[in-house]
């Protein structure tokens, strides 16, 4: 995944309110993908603040009582636009609004966004 904050002429702030805005999504919860090596399965969890706490964390996460979702700020998609993680954003809202579109070409539409 490239770098997309090095990209174009836009700031590292500028770059994250257009993210934003492009994907509105919960902020009180986002997901990140994975990769286990141990079996080579893939996925997307949300994000626990008590993930692997010892004597808290009880996977799997769904049936968890102590999760404790972590917020998506500036900070993670930050990591996300560097290419450091990948993040997934839950688009429906707690009152079922979807503020969301899609389109097939995302990634072509994302790095033109940011070279020009």
């Amino acid at each position: 995944m490239p770098n997309i904050l090095h990209l174009g002429a836009k700031n590292k702030k500028e770059k994250i309110s257009i993210f934003r805005n492009l994907f509105k999504g919960r902020e009180d919860v986002f997901a990140k993908y994975w990769e286990s090596s141990r079996t080579g399965k893939k996925g997307y969890s949300p994000v626990c603040k008590n993930e692997w706490v010892p004597h808290i964390c009880r996977k799997p996460c769904e049936k968890c009582g102590n999760k404790e979702y972590v917020p998506l700020d500036d900070f993670w998609i930050e990591k996300h636009l560097r290419g450091d993680i990948i993040i997934g954003i839950y688009p429906i809202q707690l009152d079922d609004r979807v503020n969301f579109w899609l389109y097939q070409k995302f990634t072509i539409i994302m790095i033109n966004m940011f070279l020009f």
